[in-house]
Protein backbone atom coordinates (compact mmCIF):
# COMPACT_ATOMS: atom_id res chain seq x y z
CA UNK A 1 0.00 0.00 0.00
CA UNK A 2 1.74 3.49 -1.03
CA UNK A 3 1.71 6.14 1.23
CA UNK A 4 -0.05 9.05 0.77
CA UNK A 5 2.51 11.99 0.37
CA UNK A 6 2.91 15.10 2.99
CA UNK A 7 1.81 18.32 1.93
CA UNK A 8 3.28 21.84 3.70
CA UNK A 9 6.32 20.48 5.18
CA UNK A 10 7.53 17.10 4.81
CA UNK A 11 10.10 16.68 7.11
CA UNK A 12 7.76 18.24 9.91
CA UNK A 13 7.09 15.71 12.61
CA UNK A 14 3.87 14.23 13.26
CA UNK A 15 3.22 14.53 17.08
CA UNK A 16 2.07 17.72 19.28
CA UNK A 17 5.06 20.29 20.48
CA UNK A 18 7.07 19.74 22.99
CA UNK A 19 5.42 20.93 26.51
CA UNK A 20 8.46 23.06 26.95
CA UNK A 21 8.19 24.54 23.16
CA UNK A 22 4.56 25.23 23.91
CA UNK A 23 5.78 27.21 27.02
CA UNK A 24 8.07 29.24 25.49
CA UNK A 25 5.43 29.84 22.42
CA UNK A 26 3.08 31.12 25.16
CA UNK A 27 5.11 33.39 26.41
CA UNK A 28 6.42 34.95 23.14
CA UNK A 29 3.29 35.51 21.81
CA UNK A 30 1.69 36.97 25.30
CA UNK A 31 4.87 39.10 25.08
CA UNK A 32 4.03 40.23 21.59
CA UNK A 33 0.34 40.96 22.35
CA UNK A 34 1.21 43.15 25.06
CA UNK A 35 4.09 45.13 23.41
CA UNK A 36 0.92 45.75 20.59
CA UNK A 37 -0.69 47.02 23.31
CA UNK A 38 -3.30 44.93 23.46
CA UNK A 39 -3.85 44.40 27.38
CA UNK A 40 -7.55 42.82 26.44
CA UNK A 41 -7.16 40.84 23.23
CA UNK A 42 -10.32 39.42 21.51
CA UNK A 43 -10.26 35.69 20.88
CA UNK A 44 -9.61 36.51 16.96
CA UNK A 45 -6.40 38.84 17.88
CA UNK A 46 -5.08 35.59 19.89
CA UNK A 47 -5.78 32.98 17.18
CA UNK A 48 -4.08 35.67 14.38
CA UNK A 49 -1.20 36.04 17.07
CA UNK A 50 -0.89 32.06 17.61
CA UNK A 51 -1.13 31.31 13.83
CA UNK A 52 1.49 33.38 12.40
CA UNK A 53 3.90 31.90 15.05
CA UNK A 54 6.07 29.71 13.56
CA UNK A 55 5.62 26.66 16.08
CA UNK A 56 1.97 26.22 15.12
CA UNK A 57 3.17 24.60 11.95
CA UNK A 58 5.36 22.23 12.75
CA UNK A 59 3.91 19.56 13.06
CA UNK A 60 1.49 18.68 10.26
CA UNK A 61 -0.91 16.21 11.96
CA UNK A 62 -1.41 18.14 14.74
CA UNK A 63 -1.12 21.14 14.17
CA UNK A 64 -5.16 22.43 15.38
CA UNK A 65 -4.44 20.59 18.32
CA UNK A 66 -1.13 23.00 18.80
CA UNK A 67 -2.99 26.28 18.10
CA UNK A 68 -5.78 25.39 20.10
CA UNK A 69 -3.47 24.45 23.05
CA UNK A 70 -1.67 27.75 22.81
CA UNK A 71 -4.87 29.64 22.62
CA UNK A 72 -6.03 28.37 25.61
CA UNK A 73 -2.95 28.67 27.69
CA UNK A 74 -2.53 32.26 26.36
CA UNK A 75 -6.51 33.31 26.68
CA UNK A 76 -5.84 31.62 30.54
CA UNK A 77 -3.10 34.36 31.22
CA UNK A 78 -5.41 37.28 30.28
CA UNK A 79 -8.18 35.57 31.60
CA UNK A 80 -6.75 34.86 35.32
CA UNK A 81 -3.83 37.03 35.56
CA UNK A 82 -3.92 39.84 32.98
CA UNK A 83 -2.58 43.67 33.36
CA UNK A 84 -2.39 44.85 36.62
CA UNK A 85 -4.41 47.73 36.26
CA UNK A 86 -2.66 51.09 35.77
CA UNK A 87 0.69 49.00 35.15
CA UNK A 88 2.86 50.37 31.63
CA UNK A 89 5.11 46.96 30.05
CA UNK A 90 8.90 48.01 30.11
CA UNK A 91 9.48 44.40 28.12
CA UNK A 92 9.24 40.94 27.29
CA UNK A 93 11.84 38.19 27.53
CA UNK A 94 13.81 41.55 29.45
CA UNK A 95 17.60 39.57 30.09
CA UNK A 96 18.64 39.91 33.68
CA UNK A 97 22.22 37.91 33.32
CA UNK A 98 21.49 34.52 35.68
CA UNK A 99 18.12 34.39 33.48
CA UNK A 100 15.55 36.30 31.56
CA UNK A 101 12.37 37.89 32.86
CA UNK A 102 8.91 37.06 31.67
CA UNK A 103 7.31 40.17 31.87
CA UNK A 104 8.22 43.10 33.46
CA UNK A 105 6.09 45.93 34.23
CA UNK A 106 6.12 49.55 35.82
CA UNK A 107 3.46 50.77 38.36
CA UNK A 108 2.02 54.42 38.41
CA UNK A 109 4.48 54.57 41.75
CA UNK A 110 7.24 53.68 40.05
CA UNK A 111 7.77 49.91 41.36
CA UNK A 112 8.65 47.70 39.13
CA UNK A 113 6.31 43.77 38.96
CA UNK A 114 7.89 41.27 37.45
CA UNK A 115 5.75 38.41 35.67
CA UNK A 116 6.83 34.41 35.80
CA UNK A 117 4.71 32.84 33.38
CA UNK A 118 4.69 29.05 34.74
CA UNK A 119 2.78 27.56 31.01
CA UNK A 120 4.64 23.87 31.03
CA UNK A 121 2.39 21.55 32.86
CA UNK A 122 5.56 19.19 33.91
CA UNK A 123 6.54 22.22 36.41
CA UNK A 124 4.54 22.76 38.67
CA UNK A 125 4.59 24.33 42.15
CA UNK A 126 6.16 21.75 44.89
CA UNK A 127 8.67 20.62 42.56
CA UNK A 128 11.98 21.20 43.34
CA UNK A 129 12.69 22.50 39.21
CA UNK A 130 10.12 24.99 39.91
CA UNK A 131 10.96 26.40 43.10
CA UNK A 132 14.64 27.09 41.80
CA UNK A 133 13.27 28.53 38.83
CA UNK A 134 11.40 31.16 41.03
CA UNK A 135 14.39 31.62 43.37
CA UNK A 136 16.56 32.27 40.54
CA UNK A 137 14.02 34.91 38.92
CA UNK A 138 13.26 36.29 42.30
CA UNK A 139 16.89 36.76 42.93
CA UNK A 140 17.67 38.24 39.58
CA UNK A 141 15.05 40.71 39.64
CA UNK A 142 15.88 41.84 43.08
CA UNK A 143 19.58 42.57 41.78
CA UNK A 144 18.36 44.53 38.24
CA UNK A 145 15.76 46.67 40.18
CA UNK A 146 17.20 46.69 43.76
CA UNK A 147 14.66 49.07 46.24
CA UNK A 148 12.29 49.41 43.07
CA UNK A 149 11.37 45.79 42.80
CA UNK A 150 7.71 45.67 44.08
CA UNK A 151 7.53 42.15 43.84
CA UNK A 152 7.79 39.00 41.48
CA UNK A 153 3.72 37.43 40.73
CA UNK A 154 4.62 33.67 39.84
CA UNK A 155 1.74 33.06 37.19
CA UNK A 156 0.65 29.04 37.15
CA UNK A 157 -1.39 28.31 34.16
CA UNK A 158 -2.63 25.09 34.88
CA UNK A 159 -2.92 25.56 38.48
CA UNK A 160 -4.11 29.41 39.01
CA UNK A 161 -4.70 29.13 42.48
CA UNK A 162 -1.52 27.96 43.13
CA UNK A 163 0.00 30.91 41.77
CA UNK A 164 1.92 33.14 44.42
CA UNK A 165 3.33 36.84 44.86
CA UNK A 166 6.70 37.50 46.26
CA UNK A 167 7.20 40.61 47.65
CA UNK A 168 10.60 42.40 47.66
CA UNK A 169 11.40 41.37 51.06
CA UNK A 170 11.31 37.63 49.90
CA UNK A 171 7.65 36.86 51.89
CA UNK A 172 5.38 34.65 49.52
CA UNK A 173 1.17 34.40 49.90
CA UNK A 174 -1.41 33.78 47.47
CA UNK A 175 -1.57 35.51 44.28
CA UNK A 176 -5.26 36.27 44.89
CA UNK A 177 -4.44 37.71 48.51
CA UNK A 178 -2.17 40.35 46.85
CA UNK A 179 -2.24 43.94 47.32
CA UNK A 180 -1.20 45.57 44.13
CA UNK A 181 0.43 47.54 42.84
Amino acid sequence: MAKTPRRGNPSAPDYPIDGRKAAEAVQQIIGQLLSAELFFPTTRQVAQAVNGHPLTHAAIVYCGTNRQRLRAAIQRYFRFFGPVEGCRLVGADLDAGACILDLVWTTPGGTVLVDELVANRSVLPGMAAFEERVDEVFEASRALFGDRLRGVRVCVFGAPAKSAFIEADGTESPLSHAVLP
